[in-house]
């Protein structure tokens, strides 16, 4: 496996002198307040991000409104508003793309106030990466403002990618031969998070975060690391990761490839919480031998999605060839009920259940799953209204674009405060915004991925 790359410069002072990286600033002129003149410095440990520092009156209440130098002004961000003397703003701009800027505020007065247009232009990392493309179908509002997801390309190009609402690429990571199915932000460090597994490779893996504002990405290894990694608060010992993880038993004089949840503290202590050797019987399904493991084990369970509900101290669980999704509690590693498949529990209520499946997530009594269906009924969104002491699984939400889709691979929902759904497609590429009222809202079509894997809103970066 060839080492990951990163693409943002060796860590350095946050301040540091315009020399660092390729940088040009062009005062456009105007008859302004001189006051609200900013000094810019490009971010040496993330290129895409640039520092504006205004020295004004300390009544002077200003912001930054910034985008592409040739969009329209009307899709430019804006920063939040602060108060002088010092002011110090953060951008976030498109990479290999010319971007403006201009400082706008008001007086004790209550007067406008301003600065020049400043034009900066970033060329150490390209506005579209290598083998991505992405372009906007419908306007991303109200979202982000960011979204990270990852990306598999057709020549098995992979990466970790953050993107503006727009489809510009402000951040990514390459993990060099491994493949990312899902990577996740974490707010309070200021990293992404997820694993890395090469199948071409005796499944060698491992955890990885990667600094979003600069510095060497920390790799643990563990391997045949698979698909999905959440972060777990753990009490006064901190948070841990919990992993899905394949492993290996001989059934009946056979090895078989089933499933484990398996928590890896800070310290790389592990421990197994759940194996589908315990809670299910190996048996023969549609993808026992249609997706061998490189030494011929049959892929059994292929667990495919995790997610973990701090208020129940439980994690949900999606495999993929058995159509299930199963509840495990954390505690005592017990699973506490089989919803889909041959184990199923559950009487469906609205529609005859799901799966295959990716992306389950639990919240105040709904189940949501990414439905990958078939071919010909094509995928949905879906969430289930879950009375676990009578057993019903109802329908009370689902989501397709009305020219159907089918996502061979991946896929992934979250349901938003508002009521709001943000949809990754899997294998079509496509990022679909619905609103409360169950309308498409949005619409980010990568064009070149071969796949897209989970996507999740990033409302702050350092």
């Amino acid at each position: 496996m060839r080492n990951p790359s990163f693409v943002t410069h060796p860590p350095g002072q946050m301040w540091a002198l315009l020399c660092a990286v390729p940088l040009s600033v062009v005062f456009l002129g105007g008859c302004v307040d001189p006051s609200l003149d900013g000094t810019v410095t490009l971010d040496p440990t993330m290129v895409t991000r640039a520092f504006v520092h205004v020295d004004a009156d300390p009544s002077v209440r200003a912001h930054v409104v910034y985008g592409d130098t040739n969009a329209d002004e009307a899709t430019w961000a804006a920063t939040p508003e602060q108060t002088g003397g010092a002011l110090d703003f953060v951008l976030y701009l498109h990479g290999g793309a010319s971007s403006s800027f201009r400082v706008e505020g008001t007086d004790a007065r209550g007067h406008a106030v301003g600065g020049p247009l400043q034009d900066v232009t970033t060329d150490a990392l390209p506005r579209v990466l290598p083998n991505f493309r992405s372009t906007v179908e419908v306007t991303l509002d109200g979202l982000g403002p960011w979204l990270l997801t990852s990306c598999l390309s057709d020549n098995e190009h992979a990466a970790v990618v953050i993107l503006s609402l727009d489809g510009g690429v402000v951040w990514y990571w390459q993990p060099g031969d491994a493949v990312v199915a899902a990577a996740r932000y974490d707010a309070l460090t200021g990293t992404v998070y997820g694993s890395a597994f090469d199948p071409t490779n005796d499944g060698q893996g491992y955890l990885f975060e990667v600094p979003v504002a600069g510095g060497e990405p920390v790799l643990h290894p563990l391997p045949w690391a698979h698909h999905d990694t959440v972060l777990v608060e753990n009490g006064d010992a901190g948070p841990l990761w919990a992993q899905l993880v394949t492993t290996f038993q001989e059934v009946d004089g056979q090895s078989i490839a089933g499933d484990t949840i398996v928590e890896v503290a800070r310290d790389g202590v592990q421990r197994v919480v759940w194996s589908a050797f315990d809670a299910l019987t190996p048996t023969e399904n549609s993808g026992w031998n249609l997706t061998p493991f490189p030494n011929g084990e049959p892929d059994w369970t292929h667990a495919n999605g995790l997610s973990y509900d701090e208020s129940e101290g439980a994690y949900y669980v999606s495999l993929w060839w058995p159509e299930q999704v199963i509840k495990v509690d954390r505690a005592t590693g017990n699973t506490v009920w089989f919803m889909g498949g041959a184990e199923n529990e559950f009487t469906f209520v609205g529609d005859g259940g799901f799966g295959p499946q990716h992306a389950p997530e639990f919240h105040d009594g709904r189940l949501g799953v990414f439905d990958n269906r078939d071919a010909t009924e094509g995928s949905r969104a879906a969430e289930y209204r879950v009375d676990e002491r009578a057993r019903t699984a109802t329908l009370e939400w689902s989501y397709a674009p009305e020219d159907p889709q089918y996502a061979l691979v991946l896929g992934d929902t979250t349901r938003r405060e508002d009521g709001s759904h943000l949809i990754a497609w899997g294998s079509t590429g496509d990022i679909f915004v619905t609103d409360a009222n169950n309308t498409q809202s949005g619409l980010l079509r990568m064009e070149q991925p071969l796949a897209i894997g989970a996507v999740s809103e990033i409302g702050a970066m350092p």
